[in-house]
């Protein structure tokens, strides 16, 4: 269950199998830690927004929450401490926020590129849950 995160995949009755099958594969590669990231972040929406009334700034913090170490907690079953470092986020601010995930994300780009430079032709990075291929 990955509420409330819904994803609708429709073929407009040209073909109900195809839309079956596209259903599963998307279940199968969104994890549901999705639906508690979602329900989380749900939480602190009224704080942020009274935190950063500037909706760029809003959005950019939000950005970082969601791509970051906070998300990286909630998806390695560390709720707790997800919630504490997100309200530890909106107190500091989306300079101090944007800082730290920036260097962290700055150092798996690293190791990723360093990965493929050297003759690995995937990478996977768990943090976002993609995995980068160069073969073809």
């Amino acid at each position: 269950d990955r509420s409330p995160v819904q994803i609708a995949v429709s073929t407009g009755g040209s073909s109900p199998v195809l839309a079956r099958l596209l259903r599963a594969r998307l279940e199968s590669a969104i994890p549901s830690a999705y639906g508690r990231l979602a329900a989380m972040v749900e939480q602190f929406r009224d704080q942020v927004k009274a935190r950063f009334t500037n909706v760029n700034a809003r959005r950019k913090f939000w950005e970082e929450v969601l791509q970051g170490k906070i998300a990286e907690l909630v998806f390695s079953g560390k709720d707790g401490e997800a919630e504490k470092a997100l309200s530890r986020a909106v107190e500091e601010g989306v300079e101090r926020c944007c800082l730290t995930n920036w260097a962290s994300r700055r150092k798996r780009f690293k190791n990723m590129r360093s990965a493929l430079i050297a003759g690995d032709n995937t990478f996977k990075a768990t943090s976002c849950m993609l995995r980068v291929s160069t073969a073809r």
